[in-house]
């Protein structure tokens, strides 16, 4: 994976990468620990201070993945555009106090390692 940077800073990516030929856009995210115990968490929008207030936008369309570090964990997750929620994702890597099992997004379903490997042999775009 070789990373790529964009020469100016009003690019809605971070870095680009190729991955067996294919580049993908990048946004890089910190992920903090969610207020549910055993979950990072980061948000998927992108927040602008204006005169007016605050402008929110998605990512949709402009990214391709998004890289989050956890750096409580010491983890670095890829997470494809189409796997994030509106505004936030949340990553499990324990299981939920209340035991739900359904619609959790597992933190080995998106270790760098895991992702990378599975788009090198399904390129995004």
């Amino acid at each position: 994976m070789s990373p790529l940077v964009p020469e100016y800073d009003n690019e809605p990516y971070d870095l680009a990468t190729e991955i067996d030929g294919a580049f993908h856009r990048v946004q890089a995210k910190t992920a903090f620990e969610a207020t549910t115990n055993g979950a990072v968490r980061f948000r998927t929008r992108s927040v602008r201070t204006k005169r007016s207030g605050y402008e929110r936008e998605g990512y949709e369309g402009k990214v391709d993945l998004f890289a989050a570090y956890a750096p409580t964990r010491e983890k670095v997750y890829l997470i494809p555009i189409e796997d994030v929620g509106g505004t936030r994702m949340t990553i499990r890597y324990a299981p939920a106090g209340n035991g739900n099992t359904k619609r959790i997004n597992r933190h080995e379903d998106y270790r760098l390692d895991t992702v990378r490997s599975a788009i090198g042999e399904n390129p995004v775009g």
